[in-house]
């Protein structure tokens, strides 16, 4: 449907509505409303886990699933899943999306996917577990943990994600390090550790195939960090930035990331 059919599709449909029914499908839409507020400006959320989600969800910019999103948070209303279920609803369509975003399928199918998706939902009282069975059917392509890592280190995060993806991914990477002081991200920049015009001094660190490492891992999960620092660090010798994430708050390690992606996507 066209968006300028939108208003005359409804107005039919309404027609035939009794008073009662009418009545019920604009309390509903009513309630649609007043959450989709809360999608967009997650601060209307009274839950903070909850309210942390849906930012996640937002800044990973695929709003795709809005309308099946929009159903399990009428099912915490009614009763049916708690703050932690819609949290762990929310975990399990970010894993879907980031976990195709890395090994390269097509987003395409995605509005079809998840306005079918609550009529494909396996009978179980566990609407959570009911949720991760229907997204786990193999037409779906949901990367599994063997396709995943395949793809994690060598994914061009830098250079084929939006701005707010790539930032997500290293946030949540942080995060899940588990400080007890973490620190404030929210102002910090992403840094490439090799600069992106190698310098003298960095072709002399990295060997005769200083320029095909560059070309190969520039871009990719490894080489990316969060940073107070950007401006400063710009083009500075491995063993000067070295030194200055040492002395960091921010402990982003690629290696341990890998070992528990699947906790995090």
């Amino acid at each position: 449907m066209r968006d300028k059919d939108i208003y005359a599709g409804w107005k039919k449909r309404c027609d035939r509505l009794s008073q009662g029914e009418l009545e019920v499908t604009l309390l509903n839409i009513k309630r649609d409303a007043d959450n989709y507020l809360k999608i967009v400006n997650p601060d209307r959320e009274s839950s903070q886990e909850v309210r942390y989600r849906l930012k996640s969800y937002t800044r990973l910019g695929i709003m795709t699933p809005t309308p099946f999103l929009l159903n399990a948070m009428r099912w915490r209303e009614d009763g049916k899943i708690d703050d932690l279920g819609l949290c762990k609803i929310v975990d399990l369509i970010q894993s879907f999306l980031v976990r195709r975003i890395f090994s390269y399928v097509p987003t395409n199918t995605l509005n079809r996917i998840f306005i079918r998706l609550t009529e494909q939902l396996p009978d179980y009282e566990d609407l959570v577990h009911a949720t991760h069975e229907a997204l786990s059917q193999a037409g779906l392509r949901w990367p599994a943990d063997s396709q995943f890592r395949e793809h994690f280190m060598t994914y061009k995060l830098y250079q084929d994600t939006r701005p707010s993806q790539r930032s997500l991914v290293l946030r949540t990477l942080e995060l899940h390090l588990g400080h007890k002081e973490a620190p404030s991200l929210e102002q910090l920049d992403i840094e490439h550790v090799m600069p992106q015009t190698l310098t003298e001094e960095w072709k002399a660190d990295l060997g005769k195939d200083a320029e095909d490492l560059h070309t190969r891992w520039l871009h990719t999960i490894g080489h990316l960090t969060l940073t107070g620092y950007n401006s400063e660090l710009s083009n500075d010798t491995f063993a000067v930035k070295r030194e200055r994430y040492r002395q960091s708050n921010v402990r982003s390690e690629p290696q341990k990331a890998n070992r528990s992606q699947s906790q995090l996507f």
